[in-house]
């Protein structure tokens, strides 16, 4: 925490006890437990690497334009970064992949049928990433997890 309350605080005060507010406790032992967790471990990795595959520019403009065409009029959803100090982003991350969870899938399955010259790397990443958010595990962690950081972001 390079420029947070504790730190302004300290360099008026030296000797000033710090204590978390509730709900950045709360944040920090859902952090905690779900970093000790393997399968909560490997959910959020998961979601950070959909995250960074579809932040590049083609991913990214598939996915707009797959967002259009099956939600007409809607605005895309753009999927989010996680963020480790912020449950309310791990909320947000999972949540906009569960709203667009079919844009998503189209979006992998025609990323990763691409035999472009220069782009294999990319379709092998599209249908690895696929492969894994069409596994039972990640759909139910999917659920479990909205569910549970809903309440916790209330």
């Amino acid at each position: 925490d390079i420029g947070g309350v504790k730190k302004k605080i300290q360099e008026i005060i030296p000797h000033a006890i710090y204590v978390h507010c509730y709900a950045q406790r709360v944040n920090l032992v859902l952090v905690d437990v779900c970093k000790r967790e393997q399968i909560a471990r490997d959910f959020f990795e998961l979601i950070q690497s959909l995250y960074i595959y579809m932040f590049s520019a083609i991913p990214h403009a598939k996915f707009c334009a797959t967002q259009a065409v099956l939600h007409p009029g809607k605005v895309a959803v753009e999927l989010k970064r996680i963020i480790d100090t912020r449950w309310t982003c791990q909320f947000a991350a999972i949540d906009a992949i569960k709203k667009r969870f079919s844009a998503l899938l189209n979006t992998l399955e025609e990323l990763s049928s691409t035999s472009v010259a220069g782009c294999s790397d990319r379709a092998i990443m599209a249908l690895e990433l696929l492969n894994q958010i069409c596994n039972f595990k990640f759909v139910l962690s999917l659920e479990i997890f909205i569910f549970y950081l809903m309440i916790s972001t209330e």
